[in-house]
């Protein structure tokens, strides 16, 4: 067959086909991360792959990605079978554009908070995880809730939990 490809080709420009591949910078891979919503494990395996084929940009750390989580864990504590934000305003910049969402089945608690017009991801602020908070009616205390005053979201069977019925 003959060919019909030409130096001229229209299609190829020479500056595209001889180009150096692109470096991934962090704040890059921090952005491809956070828009895939990559949990740790799937971040570095990913920083990894692109590390083994030379896209990363020298000095560039994918262990980051272990530690991740130590900025928010400082504003967690665990009591009484509870893990809960004591201040939830540190989460948000503006607590009037949130709701406080309130869930429980028989085997779980969770308060979340979630933003007015959904644009942001919900945000966790307690969890329970060994049966003790039905025996707790000071929830909205432990989240200080009343210093920051949203607008709340539950079902019955939660208020009935919350005001100790």
């Amino acid at each position: 067959w003959p060919s019909t490809s030409t130096d001229d080709d229209e299609e190829y420009p020479v500056d595209l086909v001889h180009r150096p591949p692109h470096l991934v910078t962090q704040p890059e891979l921090n952005d491809l991360v956070r828009d895939l919503e990559l949990p740790k494990g799937k971040s570095q395996l990913l920083g990894s792959r692109l590390q083994q084929r030379n896209l990363l940009e020298k000095g560039l750390k994918i262990s980051s990605y272990r530690t991740r989580q130590s900025t928010l864990k400082l504003l967690f504590s665990e009591d009484e079978g509870l893990v809960f934000c004591p201040n939830s305003t540190e989460l948000m910049i503006d607590p009037h554009k949130w709701r406080l969402f309130l869930d429980s089945s028989k085997t779980s608690l969770k308060v979340v908070l979630l933003a007015n017009w959904n644009d942001l991801p919900s945000v966790s602020i307690l969890c329970e995880y060994e049966g003790h908070a039905r025996k707790n009616s000071r929830i909205l205390d432990k989240i200080c809730y009343h210093d920051y005053s949203s607008k709340l979201c539950a079902d019955l069977k939660v208020v009935a939990l919350l005001t100790g019925m």
